[in-house]
């Protein structure tokens, strides 16, 4: 289909993975939303909405030479192998952590995206930083003073529609995230 769309319309036929990565972008935090709002419907309608950016992406990496469809899912196929070696026959299973990080062979902490949201960012960052053996502060370790003024702070500062926005995101924020 995108490849119909590129030779078809001159609007998709000029874009690049520049322009349209901010709709990239507002596709995934889309599909977040619905997701939290548990809309069956709606997260239905991202999930296509950000396949098709998927598809984007696989179109401009052929066209500019860079990979092919098979050679992702390939490289897919293999990589879920590698992280799930029990599954396949390949050896005992693994941590998740320690498998990533052989394959990135870098610091703990290296590999996070720049653009990460900061409130999940900081939670990347601390969760790593606790798998090498660094505990810094948790949220229990606050005085109660401390979070009675951030609990004020918050209510006064944020506009009522937003507060339960603000709740989601930190109960997102405490559960960690599916590996994946």
């Amino acid at each position: 289909m995108v490849r119909d769309l590129r030779r078809r319309c001159p609007w998709d036929r000029v874009q690049t993975r520049e322009t349209i990565r901010p709709y990239l972008i507002e596709e995934v935090f889309e599909l977040d939303h619905a997701i939290a709002e548990g809309d069956a419907a709606a997260v239905r309608e991202e999930v296509a909405d950000l396949l098709l950016h998927l598809a984007w992406q696989l179109v401009l990496g052929e066209e500019r030479g860079e990979f092919t469809p098979d050679e992702v899912a390939h490289d897919l196929e293999t990589k879920m192998k590698r992280r799930h070696p029990h599954l396949f026959d390949l050896g005992p299973a693994e941590r998740w952590e320690n498998l990533k990080r052989k394959e990135r062979q870098r610091g703990v902490l290296d590999g996070l995206p720049p653009a990460l949201p900061a409130l999940h960012l900081a939670y990347r960052l601390q969760e790593r930083a606790a798998g090498v053996g660094s505990t810094g502060p948790t949220p229990r370790a606050r005085s109660p003073r401390c979070a009675r003024n951030w609990r004020r702070w918050r209510r006064s500062s944020t506009p009522r529609p937003a507060r339960g926005s603000v709740r989601r995101a930190n109960r997102r924020a405490r559960s960690p995230p599916s590996p994946g």
